[in-house]
Formats: structure tokens, sequence, C-alpha cells
């Protein structure tokens, strides 16, 4: 992608690495990673909006998993026992909640409500659970890339109560200003973000987030990176602290990124004209969906959904179905996950296969 090459071409990438870069480890756990850090905190405030934090506002991890693992940790550590899981959701947090003896409570939301849940929802969630809990929802919303007011999200906070905690995870976010960057951390439920510092400029290989924290939690989770091998990996570390040293140019990064993304799904959508597919609404982040009317009732929806697959085996085209990304189904309505990242003569290549398995879906008996 043009934003992408225009970012390497720049002499500031030129020689990353020298041999000396590979000895000793780098994490941040207390002062370790000294002046980087500080490179890294102008980068987040800028992309912020706001001068909310300072070093000790935020703990940097090895990837966006890893930071959900740590969140977890400190979660249970300060004594919540129960995740509540907005589907879609991200299967990391399932199973990482499980390995860790927490209690998985998934809140489908309905097609009707854009795959948000409600107020009610949680409301409701929430009174049938003791103990303490967390709620956990992304931003932009997963599986579909689009942004919610942040009010709405504040809404669903006032659910939950005293001593429970909210996560958002905004893996993907390109937006400028962050939209949770007003949000405050305390109150009766706290709050705690994760950001990909890499993952919204189609950096995936680059691996390196941040958890958005109270300063009172710092120490806590630069522990948690330490004694669960939060290391860093030196060529994404080196790589980001060289984006971020100019705080104006990630931005204008991301903001291209967005752009790519945006056109990528405008183009897609012309290619899909004719096909009964809708597509998610992309505002941010880099994946989402098309929704495939199957026009068969429900109780056929698993033969066609096995016919569409060996169709797509047939024509070579890998599928990730909306079910591995835990979406509520209502049997009428197939669900494939869309990385809008890919170049676009994949794309163009997507639509043209969709037409032909769905003529052949079609004509199956």
């Amino acid at each position: 992608a043009n934003y992408t090459n225009s970012l390497f071409s720049t002499p500031n990438f030129n020689s990353l690495l020298e041999a000396n870069d590979f000895r000793g480890y780098r994490m941040d756990a207390g002062a370790y990673l000294g002046d980087a850090k500080r490179v890294l905190a102008e980068a987040i405030v800028a992309v912020e909006g706001c001068d909310f934090c300072d070093s000790d506002n935020f703990t940097i991890c090895p990837s966006v998993s890893f930071a959900l693992f740590a969140c977890l940790i400190a979660l249970k550590q300060m004594g919540i026992e129960s995740i509540f899981l907005e589907a879609p959701g991200y299967y990391a947090t399932v199973e990482q909640g499980h390995a860790l003896g927490l209690s998985i409570y998934l809140l489908p939301a309905s097609p009707q409500n854009g795959f948000r849940v409600t107020a009610e929802h949680v409301s409701r969630a929430r009174n049938s659970v003791s103990g303490r809990c967390v709620l956990v929802v992304t931003q932009p919303r997963y599986g579909t890339g689009e942004n919610r007011a942040v009010g709405e999200i504040g809404h669903l906070r006032s659910q939950m109560r005293s001593g429970d905690f909210i996560l958002v995870d905004e893996a993907a976010d390109q937006t400028v200003p962050a939209p949770m960057a007003q949000t405050p951390f305390d109150g009766d439920v706290q709050l705690l973000r994760i950001r990909g510092l890499t993952k919204g400029l189609g950096l995936n290989s680059a691996r390196m987030a941040t958890v958005i924290h109270p300063r009172e939690l710092r120490g806590a989770f630069g522990d948690i990176v330490d004694y669960a091998g939060g290391n860093l990996d030196t060529a994404s570390l080196m790589l980001m602290v060289r984006i971020a040293s100019n705080p104006q140019f990630y931005i204008a990064q991301l903001q291209a990124a967005q752009e790519f993304v945006r056109n990528q799904r405008e183009t897609f959508g012309k290619n899909l004209a004719g096909l009964p597919i809708r597509l998610s609404p992309i505002e941010s982040g880099y994946f989402a969906t098309a929704h495939i009317d199957t026009d068969v009732p429900p109780d056929a929806f698993q033969a066609w959904r096995q016919r569409f697959l060996e169709v797509c085996l047939k024509y070579r085209m890998p599928v990730v179905l909306g079910s591995s990304m835990y979406f509520p189904y209502d049997l009428t309505t197939e669900i494939v996950r869309i990385n809008y990242f890919s170049e676009p003569k994949n794309l163009e290549k997507a639509a043209y296969v969709f037409s032909k398995v769905l003529a052949e879906v079609k004509r199956s008996p």
C-alpha cells in the first residue's frame, strides 16, 4: 500500500538494526525502556489528542494478545471473578479467561442492534452474576469496524457495579484523536484500554501494543510483563520508536491507513454489486465482514454452509467464518471475514470468486 511504501522509503528507516541492538532484553518493567518509552509516550499523547498521561499511565506489551492477557492477570489479582464478553468478540479473551480460571459469559449482540450489546443486556447479565466482574467491549466494534459513540460505551459502563472494571479493546483503531481519550479511568467502575501501536498501520509483524491504565496500576503491570515473559521484539521496538519520534508522521500514517481501508471497502462494494452480500460499515481498523443472504430456511442453513465451503475450496478461496468470531447467527445469513489490508487485486479476485461460488451454490440441489 502507498502509505507503507512511503513509510519505509524515508531515510530514517535505512539501517534499522545493528549487531549491538540484539544484546540484552527489552521490556517495560521499571525504567528498562528509558528514552524509548518517553518517545512512545509523546506519540501516544499526540494520537490521544490530549495530555492525559505520562509514562506511568501505560505499559508497553509485545502484542495485543499479550496486552489482553496481562489485563486479565491483573484483574484476577484484583479480585475479578467473571468476564462479560460482547459477542462477536476476540477468541483469545475466551481462551485466556478460561486458562486463568475466570468465568466467561458471552453477551450475544443481535444484527438488529448492529451487533452491539445494549445497556439492558449488560444490566440483566450483571444482575445474574455475583462477585466482581469485567465487561470487555471493542472500539471499533469487533467484526464490523464501526466506531461507537463514547457515550454509548459509558452507558454500558454505568450498568456495572462498584468495584467492577470495563476493558476496551482498541486493537486496530486508527481514529485520531482516539475516541476513548477523554474518558476518565477512575470511578466506581474503573477503565482499562488496549491499543495496538502498529496494528492499525497494517504492520502485523511489528508487534507492539500498550495497556493504558490508571497510574497506580503501573507497578502491577510492570511486574506482570516481567514474570509473564513480555520481552519486546527488538526490531519492532526500534521501528516503532523511529515512527513515534515524529508524532505527526505517525498520525499521518494512521490516517492514510484508515483512508486506504475505506477506499478498499468502497471499491469492494462496487465489485459485489448485484450479489446478495452486505458489507459491514467499517470506519476504523482493517477487517470487517461480508454478510451473505443464503435465501434458504433456517433448517437448510447447515447444508447451505457445507456446500458453500466446498465450492470455496474448489476455487481455493480461504474463508474465515463469523462463527469463529462468536458472531450470533440467525441461520439465514452467512458471515465471512474480510481483510481490507489485502492488496486491491486480491479483493478484486475475491469479488469474482464470490460470484462464482454463489452461482454454484444456488444451482446445488
